[in-house]
């Protein structure tokens, strides 16, 4: 996975719109139902935002949406090019600053054990999914 990002990453362009506030609402639309996988009330609805740059668009109001739908949002963003991140709109899409990872332009700070923290976020034990509010 992490030879797949990387490829990604090198070949979008740093000008290039980001239309993250689109892309959620997308995702509430058109992916995020019982037919196409949701799973129950139980699991934790969570929303990753991975990027490399900030929103071009108002990702702030699909955020708020997604969040009264009871989804988690979390942003990882990747530094490249000199892009200086707008960590107060990444608190705003969030709603939580433990729920933004930022990485080097290099990868130092990426490594699988970012998937490790999403998990034990939610659950002491990720693989026993119980009936419990993380608010």
């Amino acid at each position: 996975m992490m030879s797949i990002f990387q490829e990604r990453m090198q070949t979008s362009k740093v000008d290039s719109l980001i239309n993250t506030g689109a892309a959620i609402q997308y995702a509430l639309d058109n992916l995020l139902d019982m037919e196409k996988g949701m799973r129950d009330e139980r699991v934790p609805k969570v929303i990753l935002i991975v990027t490399d740059s900030n929103p071009s668009d108002d990702a702030t109001a699909a955020a708020k949406v997604a969040q009264k739908m009871g989804y988690h949002l979390y942003v990882y963003a990747f530094e490249r090019d000199g892009v200086v991140f707008d960590d107060q709109l990444f608190l705003d899409i969030t709603d939580d600053p433990n729920h933004i990872f930022k990485f080097d332009e290099n990868f130092q700070t990426f490594s699988d054990a970012w998937w490790s923290e999403l998990a034990l976020h939610f659950c002491k034990d990720p693989c026993v999914h119980v009936l419990h509010n993380h608010r």
